[in-house]
């Protein structure tokens, strides 16, 4: 099933999915690559501005869920694209988050041997829930190719949602930390 936003949009639409999927990689990349250990930078002003950033990402999340900003956006937007814009936002607001993140000196925790291991493991069944999750949720709906079918629909309870209301934010974490 095709969505008229594709059609009437299909530039806007498919490049907007592009954004998603390629912040997903920048962070892959910079979650890879951080480079661990002491740095130079003075602890306060590296610690304000990853707070600022990791804030100014949450707020969109959270303003743009509810319901005065989306009204707001579908004044201002034909409906085809709201979603889209949304993951654009998002994406953008993403890749700018991992590109002017600042390394803290010091280590907040180091692991080895089990432990290592069951860190290892809670981080692939992070990626686990988040799959389940976006699967529940329709991925070309999430990536803004597709807008839901109905906005009235009964909340989803399958999957991951049956344990915990927002998993992918819980496979986040896992993934994370």
């Amino acid at each position: 099933m095709t969505h008229r936003g594709v059609r009437r949009y299909p530039l806007y639409a498919s490049s907007g999915v592009l954004a998603f999927i390629g912040s997903l990689i920048y962070f892959a990349y910079f979650f890879v690559t951080i480079a661990p250990g002491p740095s130079t930078a003075e602890v306060l002003p590296a610690l304000l501005a990853n707070v600022a950033l990791f804030t100014l990402f949450a707020a969109h999340h959270s303003l743009m869920a509810r319901s005065g900003a989306k009204h707001w956006l579908a004044r201002h937007l034909p409906p085809e694209v709201e979603r889209t814009t949304y993951v654009w936002v998002a994406s953008l607001l993403f890749v700018a988050t991992c590109a002017c993140w600042r390394e803290l000196p010091g280590t907040v925790y180091a692991a080895s041997g089990v432990v290592r291991g069951v860190g290892l493991s809670l981080q692939a069944g992070g990626l686990v829930i988040i799959a389940l999750s976006v699967a529940v949720l329709d991925p070309l709906e999430l990536a803004g190719i597709r807008s839901a079918r109905d906005p009235d629909a009964a909340l989803r309870i399958r999957g991951p949602y049956r344990w915990v209301r927002h998993p992918i934010y819980l496979g986040w974490v896992l993934v994370i930390f």
